[in-house]
């Protein structure tokens, strides 16, 4: 608190209304009342400052989350990719409409093969879905404390129509 009430005041509405300098406000002030408007703004500087830093650090925080949670679609359960690429091509696609959605949304293919369909290991035993298949790695993802690799495996019949789409998250602990 400045020794001046006056000045004071003074000083606060000015820093209220952030109309800038407090020195600029009053050109024709003595020393004393210079050194008092000086060391207010200084005050006011820090006060921002501070401020500054709690919003950076909110902002930090939220980007944080976001990107964590609801950035990564990959970060959904398995069911949940799997409903979204049947919207995209639903059973009884053509291979050619997947391999379109593929290159359309730049995943990796790991393999197209138009004689064998994949081995689905969701059942005991695994079993052979299809007689072609196409696998494509969707992505990647930094869990805790393991990587997360989401591939996906479309299964075709005799007639090249999709039957099956298996969705498969592998963790790397290294």
């Amino acid at each position: 608190m400045l020794p001046n009430k006056a000045l004071q005041r003074t000083a606060n509405s000015a820093v209220q209304s952030g109309s800038g300098s407090l020195l600029a406000l009053n050109p024709g002030a003595s020393a004393a009342a210079t050194r008092l408007l000086a060391a207010a703004e200084r005050q006011s500087v820090r006060r921002r400052r501070v401020s500054y830093a709690q919003f950076q650090r909110a902002i930090a925080c939220t980007t944080l989350a976001t990107l964590l949670v609801a950035g990564c679609a990959l970060r959904r359960s398995e069911s949940d990719i799997r409903a979204e690429l049947l919207e995209r091509a639903p059973l009884g696609s053509s291979m050619s409409d997947v391999r379109s959605l593929i290159q359309e949304r730049s995943w990796e293919v790991a393999y197209d093969d138009e004689s064998r369909g994949f081995l689905d290991q969701r059942v005991r035993p695994p079993q052979v879905v299809g007689t072609s298949s196409i696998r494509a790695e969707l992505g990647n993802y930094q869990g805790l404390p393991w990587r997360t690799f989401v591939t996906v495996f479309w299964g075709f019949d005799a007639e090249g129509k999709l039957i099956d789409v298996w969705v498969w998250k592998t963790h790397d602990t290294l």
